[in-house]
């Protein structure tokens, strides 16, 4: 950027220089403004109104007046935009989905993960695996290897050694053909 820069003023374009950056400066104002709207302002509206709608009437009594705190209203909000999106963004009830849950752990017992593969909408192929580690100490890798016969959860948990990252003590967990997609339908990641 520097040694462009310099260029630029040597050949006597500085004009042409300072109008990309002023380009660039207005791409970068209007993209925060647009994404600071869509992640505080909205969610902050969304909370409220629901707040006003159904919380207010049934929590305040009529001759109190109610008290709105701005940060809860605006998590509230951002949940249903969540959830808004992801409705919206939904293939309907005929979907195809991998489920990879964390079940929680409180007894101080082995960590359960569980998983399950709807296909065309239809799941109850729910599997418990026992983790053979906590997966709350360290980082682990979780992949997701499919065709059109199976699918295949690879835990790995890996060793940082220089530059290079160790995968030692994979476990794979295999859902067999009878769990496996016989139609094309594209994958999307929900998180």
């Amino acid at each position: 950027m520097y040694v462009y820069s310099i260029e630029y003023i040597k050949t006597r374009r500085a004009a042409v220089l300072l109008k990309h950056i002023w380009k660039w400066c207005g791409i970068v104002l209007k993209s925060s403004v647009l994404l600071s709207i869509w992640i505080f302002v909205i969610p902050i509206l969304i909370g409220l109104l629901f707040e006003l709608l159904v919380i207010v009437p049934m929590r305040v009594p009529i001759d109190e007046s109610p008290v709105f705190l701005l940060y809860q209203d605006w998590a509230l909000g951002l949940i249903f935009l969540k959830i808004w999106t992801r409705l919206m963004s939904s293939e309907g009830p005929n979907h195809d989905e991998l489920d990879f849950e964390f079940l929680g752990n409180i007894s101080g017992e082995s960590y359960l993960v569980q998983t399950n593969v709807y296909i065309n909408g239809s799941g109850n192929r729910e599997q418990r695996h026992t983790l053979w580690f906590d997966p709350t100490t360290d980082f682990h890798t979780y992949s997701f290897f499919w065709n059109h016969r199976s699918i295949i959860v690879v835990i790995c948990c890996s060793s940082s050694v220089g530059t290079r990252s160790i995968c030692c003590c994979c476990h794979p967990i295999v859902f067999t053909a009878s769990a496996s997609c016989h139609h094309c339908v594209p994958l999307r990641l929900y998180l």
